[in-house]
Parts: C-alpha cells; sequence; structure tokens
C-alpha cells in the first residue's frame, strides 16, 4: 500500500510515490515555465527527499528542477539510488550515439551559448545535491522497484530493438541526423558533444549500474549566476529546434513504464505506439485494473488501447502551455480525473502519518484504498454523471486536493 503526492509544477512533472514505512520514490523533478521548475526544487530539497530517484526519460524538461537544485548551495539530499532507462540495444550502434547528441542538446539547453561546463549532466548534478555517494541502475522491461516492499514491475523499454522496429529505430535515426545537421550550424552545440566525448559521459548510463561519488561541481554555483535556460523552442536556432524535436520524440519512445499489480500505473512520456505495446504487455499480464494511473505525456498522448483498463482515479501533471491538448478520452477510463492545472497539487496520503499535516483525516488511508476499489466497480455508472465541461470545483487553485475525502462529492 503506498501513498502519492503530485505538486503543480507546470508543464513538467516531479511526483513521489510512497511506501507504507516511509520510504520515498521520487519521479522526474521538472517544470515548466522557470517559476514552477523553482517550485519542483525547493519541493524535492525541502519536503519531498527522496530515497530513490526515477528519472523516466532524457529530456529536460523531466529534471530541469535539479538544475534550479543544484544552484541552491549546500547539499540537501539523501539519495541511495538513481533510476534511468536503459537504452536498448539497437542495431548499427545507435544507442550510444544517440545518447550523446541527447545529452548535449540538454546541456545546450541549460548553458544557451555558453559550453563547457556539464550543468545538465543528471549524475553530476545528482552528485552536487547529494551528501552521499549514491547508486545508480539502469531500468529496462523485467526490472523491478521495489517500494518498502511493493514490487513495481518496469515494462518498458524493452532491452532491445530489432532492425525492423521502424518507430523506434527510425525516430532514433532521425534525431541523430537532425543532431548532426544542427551541430555543422553551431559552434557551442559543436564544442558541447565534444566536451562529452572527452569526458566519456555516456558509459556511466550505458555500464547499467555502479556508483557515483561526490564530484566537484562544474555548473552555476548560485542562483545569482548569470545563466538562464532557453525557456522555448522558438528561442533556439532553427536547426537546434528541429534537432531538439526529434531528439524529445525519441526520448518519448524509450521512456519508462513501470506498474504494480492492481495498485499503480506509470506510463512516462510514452508516444502512441508505445502505449500499445505496453498495453499488450498489461493484456498478456491481466493487468487491467488499477487505483492509481498517471497519464502518460502530461494527459496529451492517448492510444484506444487504454481503454481496456480502468482506474479509480488518474493523475495529469499539466501547465497552461500543454493544457489545452488534453485527451478527454481519459474520462472514459475512470470517473475521477484529477488535473494540477485545475486542481492545484494532488495528493493520496500513505498509511502513516506522512504528509497528514494541515489535511482532514475524514478518512483513513486504508478506508480510502477500499472506497477507491468500489469506484472501479462503480466507475461505469459514475462516469455518466460528469459532463464535458470541467467540474464545478474546477479553475487554477493552490494547495492539496485532498483525495481520501472523495465521498463528500459521490452523491449516491
Amino acid at each position: 500500500m503506498v501513498g502519492l503526492f503530485m505538486p503543480n509544477v507546470g508543464d513538467g512533472l516531479a511526483a513521489m510515490v510512497v511506501g507504507d514505512h516511509g520510504e520515498r520514490v521520487q519521479i522526474d523533478c521538472g517544470g515548466g515555465p522557470r517559476s514552477f521548475r523553482r517550485r519542483a526544487a525547493l519541493l524535492s530539497a525541502e519536503l519531498m527527499r527522496p530515497d530513490t530517484f526515477v528519472l523516466s526519460h532524457y529530456h529536460l524538461d523531466h529534471y530541469n528542477g535539479l538544475v534550479e537544485a543544484a544552484a541552491l548551495g549546500s547539499p540537501r539530499f539523501a539519495i541511495r539510488e538513481v533510476c534511468f532507462p536503459r537504452i536498448p540495444v539497437l542495431p548499427g550502434g545507435l544507442g550510444k550515439t544517440y545518447l550523446r547528441c541527447a545529452l548535449a542538446m540538454n546541456e545546450y539547453l541549460v548553458l544557451g551559448n555558453r559550453s563547457g561546463s556539464m550543468a545538465a549532466d543528471l549524475l553530476h548534478l545528482l552528485s552536487r545535491l547529494n551528501r552521499r555517494p549514491f547508486s545508480y541502475r539502469a531500468l529496462a522491461e523485467g526490472d523491478e522497484i521495489k517500494i518498502d516492499g511493493e514490487v513495481f514491475t518496469v515494462l518498458w523499454p524493452p532491452r532491445a530493438v530489432a532492425a525492423g522496429s521502424d518507430e523506434i529505430v527510425g525516430s532514433v535515426r532521425n534525431a541523430i541526423e537532425a543532431f548532426e545537421r544542427a551541430k555543422e550550424e553551431d559552434e557551442t552545440l559543436r564544442q558541447i558533444e565534444t566536451e562529452i566525448v572527452k569526458r566519456r559521459l555516456v558509459y556511466p548510463y550505458l555500464e547499467g549500474r555502479g556508483t557515483w561519488e561526490r564530484r566537484e561541481w562544474e555548473g552555476p554555483s548560485s542562483n545569482r549566476d548569470p545563466w538562464r535556460p532557453i525557456e522555448l523552442a522558438r528561442d533556439l536556432p532553427p536547426a537546434v529546434a528541429e534537432a531538439n524535436e526529434a531528439l524529445r520524440r525519441a526520448a518519448n519512445r524509450l521512456s519508462l513504464a513501470f506498474a504494480s499489480k492492481g495498485r499503480f500505473l506509470f506510463l512516462g512520456d510514452l508516444e502512441p505506439h508505445e502505449i500499445q505495446q505496453v498495453a499488450e504487455k498489461l493484456a498478456d499480464r491481466e493487468w487491467d485494473r488499477f487505483l492509481v494511473g498517471i497519464t502518460p505525456h502530461h494527459g496529451t498522448h492517448w492510444q484506444s488501447s487504454l481503454e481496456e483498463i480502468a482506474f479509480a482515479c488518474l493523475f495529469t501533471s499539466v501547465g497552461p502551455r500543454l493544457f489545452d491538448h488534453l485527451y478527454p478520452e481519459y474520462r472514459r477510463l475512470t470517473p475521477w480525473w484529477f488535473v494540477t492545472h485545475v486542481h492545484g497539487d494532488l495528493g493520496i496520503p500513505p498509511a502513516g502519518p506522512w504528509f497528514t499535516g494541515g489535511l482532514p483525516t475524514a478518512l483513513s488511508n486504508e478506508r480510502w484504498w477500499r472506497f477507491a476499489e468500489g469506484l472501479l466497480e462503480e466507475g461505469e455508472r459514475l462516469a455518466g454523471r460528469f459532463p464535458d465541461s470541467p467540474p464545478p470545483w474546477g479553475g487554477p487553485v493552490s494547495g492539496w486536493w485532498p483525495l481520501h475525502l472523495l465521498p463528500l462529492f459521490w452523491d449516491e
């Protein structure tokens, strides 16, 4: 049994799963625009304080909050393990080349027209933030994440991709080709890639596991330093913008997806083709009912195979830029769909006292889970009660959405 906390970080994600005995696993730490990135950074450092950090995929908007946190000063984390998606074995060694391009682009997005500082490398960032060495692990299909004994099974990415898999291989190849064109036109991007090769930064991600010692920080030393991440793709030179978009799509296809049977489903930023692949894997396992799910790519990616899955409730982390692109089809999967841009911070309290400060406690966690299970049974009947317009308590709000009080909104 777990708790879940998803703060409003705009167009990004910073979610935390909490075990019965208080173990904390944070998924991503990113937001946008910058005020939300800083919120993700401060919440992660001062409230969430994860034992394990999981990066869903290699795109900056899912860990740019760590860049902000690193500029705050002294180490604030005590992370024991860092997990990230394993790059599958791809034909022609494309995986290593793609990863090098992705790391270089993320560095460019942080530094703008500066180079020579590894301010956006995930492991370097966490080295700055952590008080002690940590282990790291690349995850692929079949691996497990354990939270206080509960098993979360990794469903994606695959360990290898065959040459005939046009969707993934074609996307990775297109991203590499776009990056090569961009670096021919942009000297800074070319310098950053050269530095990444020189420092062999891709190898820890390819090795699969190891221990990362604390190292000297090479990024901004404080939040007063004159650097500012590029906010939107329109700020990039055209060739670099094209490469960034191609690398983003490839990163989405290789995003982590994992689930706890009957409890929790996370689909990262998967593209529709990969969502279908994961849905088929869930069908093979006969996992078609979950208490909580996080919608893929901020609720803006959809695939009809999801209609075979039922949820007691769905969480979506989305901000003003992507809000208008939400797929209303998610209403079909659950009677309760909660969106950070509408409802503010979202949370399901764990069994213990953690995250109960300031929250009403009219319904205990165990009673909430029993209620959620009942929602699955009543979902089809209740779904028809919700109009296509936002719920009556909608509108951007600040603070918790106390899901353990859902019965107050459930009209018998």
